[in-house]
């Protein structure tokens, strides 16, 4: 009996893995950055539960993320290829992603970090 998915077929999902859970965590690592700005104007914040999230996130794409974006790129031809280098990427940016986010909605919002 015939498998109902093609040789090409796992292909692509081989490549995609790695991107698509790279989006994800950077997508969560905005959202938990971007809570911020439901804060008062000017109010003073610990946010540790933040940094926690953005680490947390940042650790699931580069254990998760990262090998499945490499073996993607190992596999795959032509531009599917392309595909696999931009899930890479993703990977390697939540931290990045949320540092700069946290640093913009502290400015916008007027918020003190206290120690």
């Amino acid at each position: 009996m015939k498998s109902p998915t093609t040789r090409k077929d796992r292909r692509v999902y081989r490549v995609l893995v790695g991107p698509v859970i790279g989006l994800c965590c950077n997508a969560l690592v905005a959202q938990s950055t971007l809570e911020l700005l439901n804060v008062p104007y000017g109010a003073a914040i610990r946010p540790m539960g933040q940094a926690f999230a953005v680490l947390f996130f940042a650790l699931i794409a580069v254990v998760a993320g990262l090998p499945a974006s490499i073996w993607g790129v190992c596999g795959a031809r032509g531009w599917y290829r392309w595909i696999a280098i931009l899930g890479i990427v993703l990977n390697l940016t939540p931290f990045l992603l949320g540092h700069r986010l946290f640093h913009w909605a502290v400015r916008v919002n007027g918020l003190i970090l206290k120690e």
